[in-house]
């Protein structure tokens, strides 16, 4: 009580800060990343009905999690989805990762893509943190989506406490649950970590959505610069 008491003074007495994220609504504006100012890039988008209700069954039967270096230029993907059953749906989901392989591509200025693309049946970060990356791209095509904090509702302070239970831990970052925001699927999210030049301490708060207290599964999709790569200032 003594430490939720101690957080909620700070987020009253604190300066108001600015928003450090912006929404697109089409791939020419993913560029808007690049803003010193902005940590997060969301591109609102929708899935095809056909290729939701698909997904939807694949991450319910199919075991998958694979990992490939694409070529930025002119990805192909195929070998990201050897274990999903083939026909037109696959399809499309092959040309929407490539698609997304060449946004990102296009703003890291690397010539190799790191992709993963795995079904996730657990929590692979229940506490809010940062990346210790560059610029990472996410897309979730089945299941709960990423969950991150809009920089006003954030106390970066918070970020790393020991000792605490999982609630407080994530409390001390978020003292209002309710300010939690989360991807919806099929949603393109570039976050920047605090490996971005000019980011440090900046990155963007986000977790992994809480899928192990529900029974839940999610296909998810991770880009990022091959260890070889070299990110764009």
């Amino acid at each position: 009580m003594t430490l939720r008491l101690e957080w909620e003074d700070l987020v009253r007495a604190r300066v108001p800060v600015a928003p450090r994220h912006v929404f697109a609504d089409s791939p020419s504006e993913l560029a808007r990343v690049l803003d010193p100012a902005m940590n997060l890039c969301i591109w609102r988008r929708a899935l095809g009905t056909g290729l939701a209700a698909w997904l939807d069954e694949v991450v319910e039967t199919v075991e998958v999690h694979t990992q490939l270096e694409l070529d930025g230029a002119n990805p192909d993907a195929s070998g990201l989805l050897h274990a999903l059953p083939a026909g037109a749906h696959r399809d499309a989901l092959r040309a929407d990762i490539e698609l997304l392989a060449r946004q990102y591509q296009s703003l890291v200025n690397t010539p190799r893509v790191l992709a993963t693309f795995a079904r996730v049946t657990h929590d692979m970060c229940r506490r809010f943190h940062v990346d210790a990356v560059g610029l990472r791209g996410l897309c979730t095509y089945a299941g709960a989506g990423t969950q991150w904090v809009p920089e006003p509702a954030a106390l970066r302070g918070g970020l790393g406490k020991q000792g605490l239970s999982l609630r407080d831990t994530n409390l001390a970052v978020v003292p209002h649950e309710g300010e939690v925001r989360s991807f919806e699927r099929g949603w393109f999210g570039l976050l920047k970590g605090d490996a971005w030049p000019g980011n440090k301490g900046y990155g963007a708060i986000h977790r992994s959505p809480p899928v192990h207290d529900v029974g839940g599964r999610r296909l998810l999709l991770k880009l990022d610069v091959d260890p070889g790569g070299r990110l764009r200032a």
